[in-house]
């Protein structure tokens, strides 16, 4: 083979090369992560409540429209975000679209999830009890990105080890 041939060769192999790294960097992409914070309350008045905040955030370069944001239970059902998500701080509601770098968060109040918990643990006398496993960010491709839960003292009960 002369070196026209390798030059050939070369050609094919760098040309599939970057059409895969086009690919790679043109798709729809969300970093999921969670963490516990604390919200005030309008209805109860309370000033703080712990919650677990889920963000969602394009690190892609595509707009993503984030359909459902959940937590998923070891029993395989899901806890809802309600109507607790925001974006820059303004309440919003699903689906929204993201650009570049763009984020949500839902807050899910740990009182109303420990209380959901503890409801079907009693009602169905499961044994092992049913524990969150994951946040679960669906978009509208219903592609579902997971992020693990945040471990501390006040979620141990009800978070599954990882």
């Amino acid at each position: 083979m002369g070196w026209q041939g390798w030059v050939a060769i070369y050609g094919a192999v760098l040309s599939s090369f970057l059409a895969w790294l086009q690919f790679r960097q043109s798709r729809r992409k969300l970093k999921v992560t969670c963490r516990l914070g604390t919200a005030s309350s309008i209805i109860s008045g309370e000033p703080e409540h712990p919650v677990i905040e889920v963000d969602a955030v394009n690190i892609g370069h595509r707009p993503v429209e984030v359909q459902e944001m959940v937590l998923l239970t070891t029993a395989g059902g899901t806890i809802s975000e309600g109507r607790n998500v925001y974006r820059r701080g303004a309440l919003i509601h699903l689906p929204e679209l993201l650009r570049d770098g763009e984020a949500v968060t839902a807050k899910f109040y740990l009182s109303e999830v420990t209380r959901y918990l503890n409801a079907l643990n009693a009602a169905g006398k499961l044994d092992p009890p049913v524990r969150l496993s994951a946040a679960v960010v669906t978009d509208s491709e219903r592609k579902a990105r997971r992020g693990q839960l945040p471990h501390n003292e006040a979620l141990a009960r009800y978070v599954q080890p990882h």
